[in-house]
């Protein structure tokens, strides 16, 4: 629900749609790195982890924290708490909603440091997008969304040369 900024308890940055297309980045993981007011740890190419080498967002300097949600859910590993933030193309999204702040009461025991949730396109007026990005050693992006009044449908690809076995694997 939409409030004034003094009216809550703690602070909420709504990216939306214009702000995503403004700061450009072609997955969350880009669109929240180039927000700024988070830390990032990186251990691979597009922000991927291996094995217990995880990529993570911190919120004021702490790590382990976080709640990462999509459309109200947790897309974190249960176990390890791994989450691949880069999976998720910008073009998929209409918004990321960013608390900084401990906000445990309202979202349980993981939401120490900060929630971020993104929120996904949904049913509306027909629209069909795309982008590409291509770079050195071979790497490439791309992805695909169709919408219209009934259903949303959309498609991904990430390669990074002797990378792409490794993004299968652990992303299975």
């Amino acid at each position: 629900v939409e409030k004034e900024q003094l009216d809550t308890a703690a602070f909420v940055d709504v990216i939306g749609k214009a702000d995503m297309e403004r700061l450009g980045g072609f997955s969350a993981y880009d669109i929240l790195k180039r927000n700024g007011g988070l830390n990032f740890t990186s251990h691979m190419p597009f922000g991927l982890h291996m094995g217990d080498m995880s990529s993570s967002i911190g919120f004021r300097g702490l790590k382990n924290g976080e709640l990462v949600l999509l459309n109200g859910l947790s897309v974190m590993d249960p176990s390890y708490g791994y989450y691949d933030v880069d999976m998720i193309p910008a073009a998929f999204l209409e918004r990321i909603e960013v608390v900084d702040g401990a906000a445990s009461t309202l979202y349980g025991s993981q939401a120490m440091t900060g929630v971020i949730n993104m929120q996904l396109v949904s049913p509306g007026p027909q629209r069909i997008t795309g982008e590409a990005q291509g770079g050195s050693h071979s790497s490439f992006r791309g992805s695909g969304l169709y919408r219209n009044e009934y259903f949303v449908a959309g498609v991904a690809y990430n390669r990074a040369d002797k990378l792409t076995d490794l993004r299968k694997y652990y992303s299975a």
